[in-house]
This record gives C-alpha cells, structure tokens and sequence, in this order.
C-alpha cells in the first residue's frame, strides 16, 4: 500500500496523496497504518529535520521510503545539533531522496557538536539507495551493533566541517560487529575528511564483514586547510579487522595531493584478520596503496598510477621470515596473495617501500618476495580509461567515469545495456547534478559524446568558492538517467 508525507502534510491528515502526513508521522508508522510491504512516498518540497525513523519492517516485507517520482524532496537538518535523519527500525530502506544542512556557520564550525550527522543507522537490515548527501557532517554513520546494512548508489559531497586540529567529517564512517556491511556503486568526493572511513577505538565497536566495492572516491580531504585524509582507509584505530574487502573501487587525487589514496590497514604494528584488496584502479596520492599488517591478505588485479611513492607494505610477515614460496613465488607470508597488479610510475624510481625501506621495483620485489606477477610501465596510460557502472537497483540509471588521459576535449561512451533505443535520457556532472545536463537527447544505439571541460566545485554552505580543484578535463564522473517520456 502506498502512503504520502509532504512538507506541509498534517499529522491530522490520512496519508493519502491529496491530504499527506508530515514526515515524522509517516516516519512514527503513520498512527499505525503503516506496515511491512507498503511504501511512504515523499512528495516534493523542503522537511525540516531532525527525523527519526521508527518504522519496522519484516524480512519479507520491509517499508520503503522513497522520494515521489519527477519530484525533488529534501531533508534539511539545519538549526539543529541532532543527527539530520536517523534509522531505528529494521527492515526498512530508504530511497533516492536528498538530504542537507543550508546552515551557512556548518563548514567553518570550530567544534563537531556544531555539525550532526546526516544519516545515523542503528538498526539491522536496512538500506539506503540512492541518496544525495551533501553539506553535513558525517555522511553517513554506521552503528557496529547492526548487522546486514546496506549504503549503494549515492552521491556524496562537501561532507564535514573545518576544525583548529583538522578537517573533521567523512562520507561513510563504518562500523561493524558481524555485518555484513556494504558500501557500495556509491560516489564520494570533496569531503573535510576521509571518502569511506572504516575505523574503530578499542572499546566502541568491531570492523567485521565490510565490504567497500565499486565506489568511485576522489578528492576527499581537499576542502581541509590543515590536515589529509584518505579516499579509503580500511582497518585502523586499536581493534583488529576482519573479513574486510576492498574491491572494484575507481579514485581519484589531483597530483599535487600527498595523502594516501587507499589505506588497507593504520600505520601501527596492530595485526589484522583477513583481506581482500582487488581490481581498483587508483590514481594519484603518495603512496596510492598503503597495505599495513595482515593474517591473509589478497592484493590482486589492481591498477595504481602515481607520480610519487606507488605502494607502502609494512611488514604482514613479522612473526616469522618470508619462506622460499614467498620470495619465488609472488606471495609473502603464509595466507598473502599479491599478483597480477599493474603500475603506471618509472620503475628506476625508489616508489615501492617495504619495511621502512623505499626501492625500485624490481629491488622492492625482491626484497618483500611480493608482485612476480606483477608488471610497470614507465608512462602513463595513452587512452581513456571509461567505465559504465549500471545502477544496481534502477534501470536506465548508470555512473560513468572517465579517466581522460589524452586530456580530449570528448569522449565517447557506450551505454548500451543501460538504455535502450528511443530512450530520453540526461547526463548530468556529478559535481554539478542540479545544473543543466552536459548531454540530453534520446538515445539512437550509438556512443554518446560526453564534454569533457568540467565544471568548478559546488562550494561548500558558508563559502563563497571551494577550496577543491577542478578535475576536468582530466578526470570526471557523471550520472546517466533515463528521463521519462
């Protein structure tokens, strides 16, 4: 059954499209006619938050929330310290709406109690799908108590605040008792802090079964003036992770960024359970890939280009010496696979460190007994590196993103598979998605030709311009959506 909440509906009111509930009262369960299998349709409009959702769903039936279709709706958590929107019953996913805070004082705040969260769960078996979050504090918060959650297809951006120590807020902040947790197909960039920030302190949850795969993550820690932030940190603080995996990610630095791009691991001797490190294609940061201190790790297929240091390994094999098998063999200690990996840096240069030491890469080889398989070339890749990502839970929507090496003024992409012949469709930067679209018209079959000029930043509430750089038109990434007829 199908419910209605708008920014001027009454708790009075029925819920129905013509008399809808504000959204608290749809959120409360709508005095009782909301139940598992129905859906709460945001109409379009302003809600002044903070909410808070207390609606339960069931394993077979859970309730939607979900932004009307053709229309724009848009939390706004602005005026309060409490976190922005927040998950508290199972079962529910909520779905394509945007959520913000227009308080101009939020980016120059100089404490964290200025700046709530935008979304909090803690609740088991939830989702959240295609999301815009932008302007808040953290993006989203994970609660290590809840298990079976899920964050995919978002766009996140302009996430956290300046602090006198450092730039305080990060898009995904995850943490997990048992999982599994995904973080997945999402997009972050231009955040204070870290893109996806999975980190936990002794004492305030675990880092098991999370998974981040398929984002793309540029950018993140740029808007700081006085700290740097990773797009990826995987395992860190005082507690061991486990049963973590980053894989099929896309990110992104500018080249004059020194942060590390993926950090698999803290820079601490705290040994770790098991890893998974695959098929990313990381760009920029010094190093691209830190992998820290780890039972099991696999570090396979995965594409790094850099300028600076190309890969930081700690010592996974401390406990004892790297066998004959690990030093012939592509693979240190006992549980580790590292092959098939492939780096774009001049291979003369001290760019790969192990163990404290920075090497060339065929000393850094054989000296960790890591990468036999592995391969360097000496430039950068000549052609675009184009990816179509297809929305995982609605068709005729696609990330796209371009790695635009021979700085071309287009690029062609083919989106066949995610429309179809006569569809209208739009796409839009994701650096400027209220903007008019780059490329509309209804789509022949043929590639399309995207522009690739780039747009500025949109700047964070309380800045006149951001302190983010332009990535066109070496790098971009845009959403494809088909458009009604």
């Amino acid at each position: 059954m199908s419910h209605f909440a708008a920014a001027h509906g009454s708790s009075g009111w029925d819920g129905s499209f013509r008399h809808p509930w504000d959204l608290q009262t749809a959120l409360s369960g709508g005095k009782g006619r909301v139940l598992p299998g129905d859906t709460i349709w945001l109409k379009g409009g302003t809600y002044r938050g903070p909410f808070r959702s207390r609606l339960v769903g069931s394993s077979l039936a859970p309730i939607v929330v979900r932004q009307y279709p053709g229309e724009r709706a848009i939390i706004d958590g602005a005026g309060s310290h409490y976190d922005t929107f927040v998950a508290a019953g199972a079962h529910t996913v909520f779905w394509g709406f945007e959520l913000t805070n227009t308080d101009p004082r939020g980016s120059s705040s100089p404490s964290a109690t200025e700046r709530a969260d935008m979304v909090a769960n803690y609740a088991s078996h939830t989702k959240f799908i295609n999301l815009i979050l932008h302007d808040g504090g953290v993006g989203f918060y994970a609660s290590s108590d809840a298990g079976d959650v899920e964050i995919s297809g978002c766009v996140i951006y302009n996430i956290g605040y300046q602090g006198p120590d450092r730039g305080h807020g990060h898009a995904v902040y995850a943490k997990s008792d048992f999982g599994p947790l995904l973080v997945r197909d999402n997009v972050m960039f231009n955040q204070f802090g870290f893109g996806v920030h999975a980190y936990t302190n002794r004492a305030t949850g675990q880092l098991h079964n999370i998974h981040i795969d398929g984002n793309v993550i540029f950018d993140s820690g740029v808007l700081s003036t006085n700290s740097h932030s990773a797009n990826i940190l995987a395992g860190g603080g005082q507690v061991p992770a486990d049963d973590l995996s980053v894989r099929d990610n896309m990110t992104y630095f500018v080249t004059s960024y020194g942060a590390t791009n993926i950090q698999v691991g803290p820079t601490s001797a705290l040994q770790n359970g098991s890893v998974a490190v695959s098929n990313n294609y990381a760009v920029g940061g010094t190093p691209v890939l830190y992998l820290g201190y780890w039972r099991e790790a696999s570090v396979t297929g995965d594409t790094l280009v850099g300028t600076s240091d190309i890969v930081t390994l700690a010592d996974p094999d401390a406990a004892g010496g790297l066998g004959a098998s690990g030093a012939s063999g592509g693979s240190g200690a006992t549980g580790e696979q590292w092959s098939q990996n492939v780096y774009y840096r001049d291979p003369g240069a001290a760019a790969w460190a192990y163990r404290g030491t920075r090497y060339p890469f065929h000393k850094w080889r054989a000296a960790s007994g890591r990468g036999a398989s592995d391969r360097v070339a000496d430039v950068a890749p000549r052609t675009a590196h184009i990816a179509v990502l297809p929305n995982r839970y609605e068709s005729g929507r696609a990330t796209i993103v371009v790695y635009n090496w021979s700085r071309a003024a287009s690029v062609t992409v083919d989106v066949l598979g995610v429309l179809a012949q006569g569809d209208r469709y739009e796409v839009r930067n994701v650096q400027d998605l209220f903007g008019e679209p780059v490329v509309s018209g209804r789509y022949s079959g043929e590639p399309i030709s995207v522009p690739m000029a780039g747009v500025r930043p949109p700047p964070p509430f309380g800045m006149p311009t951001s302190r983010a750089p332009m990535t066109g038109p070496d790098f971009d990434v845009f959403l494809l959506t088909r458009v009604a007829p």
